[in-house]
């Protein structure tokens, strides 16, 4: 099981621009208790995005990730 700072250190904070009327349904769902917080209800949205646009299930998510982390350890050996 990963530790708090190893599940942190998988996160990644980016900056988006969002119509208001987007971020006001986006806290009409974390009042309601769908959601803890606004960055849940994104991650939710964009791993349904991905799985659907990129035909991904967890697995494949899962698997491009490790890729990913190999490729940037490979490119920052060299």
């Amino acid at each position: 099981m990963k530790t708090s700072k190893e599940k942190a250190s998988d996160i990644v904070r980016i900056t988006v621009s969002i119509p208001r009327s987007y971020a006001e349904l986006m806290d009409m769902l974390v009042d309601q208790k769908f959601y803890h917080s606004r960055s849940e209800v994104v991650q939710t949205a964009l791993r349904e995005l991905l799985m659907r646009e990129a035909g991904l299930n967890g697995e494949s998510i899962v698997r491009l990730r490790k890729n990913a982390v190999s490729i940037d350890s490979k490119f920052l050996s060299e």
